[in-house]
């Protein structure tokens, strides 16, 4: 899916959606990056040159295929289990902690960034395990519209969109 230039340092960019099952919008965000990446468009092709993308576009299967909103099948928020989660419990977190700490301690290395806010959360938790040196970004999607900059007029989503 990528291409890694010769002797060139990659910078890993690690993608996680779904850590809630009811927010459906990630989904779609994550299909349309990985569209997008694997795409020939010359952005793209750029990016894959320049950078190692990991993409687990859904952190909680079993919440999703039961219709909860926050929880997983056994009741538990993951977003709120990042600082010790259980390989039992919550095993896709757990599963993807263990690779960013590989990928951390490994030279090419990732990036997240240090955030004081909402102690426990996936952002918090990697923004204080990893250095200064990281960034740790979380996107928002809403439900029902996106806007187009320099507007203030509301666009459905659709499927065409």
């Amino acid at each position: 899916m990528y291409n890694l230039r010769e002797g060139a340092e990659q910078k890993v960019v690690f993608i996680t959606g779904r850590v809630h099952p009811g927010e459906t919008p990630s989904s779609f965000v994550c299909q349309g990056i990985i569209d997008f990446l694997i795409s020939q468009h010359p952005i793209a092709r750029v990016l894959r040159e320049h950078l190692v993308f990991k993409i687990a576009p859904m952190l909680n299967p079993d919440g999703v295929y039961l219709g909860n909103y926050r929880c997983s099948l056994m009741g538990f928020d993951l977003n709120r289990h990042w600082l010790d989660p259980s390989p039992w419990a919550h095993p896709t977190l757990h599963g993807v902690k263990q690779l960013i700490i590989r990928m951390y301690n490994d030279p090419s290395s990732t990036s997240f960034n240090r955030d004081a806010v909402k102690a426990g959360t996936g952002r918090r938790f990697l923004g204080g395990l990893l250095d200064h040196t990281s960034y740790c970004y979380t996107l928002e999607v809403s439900f029902y519209s996106y806007i187009i900059g320099g507007t203030t007029a509301a666009v459905p989503y659709t499927e065409e969109a």
